[in-house]
């Protein structure tokens, strides 16, 4: 499942954070924004199946290569 403050990565190496998940007359709506160091970051939205057909799991901080 998708939650809260999680973290998501992209093919292509952007990284994304989860704000909400939230079900709308039936559909289940990610709210998201993405992870720019130094910049103002954009939010988006999608429906569940669309963000899990982009995105994956981020590695958590402790199995990232250093």
């Amino acid at each position: 499942m998708i939650e809260q403050g999680s973290r998501w990565t992209s093919v292509n190496g952007k990284f994304f954070t989860v704000i909400s998940r939230v079900v709308v007359e039936g559909n289940v709506w990610i709210y998201y924004r993405d992870n720019v160091e130094n910049s103002p970051s954009n939010e988006y939205s999608c429906y569940e199946e669309s963000f899990l057909s982009r995105f994956y799991p981020a590695p958590s901080e402790s199995t990232r290569p250093q």
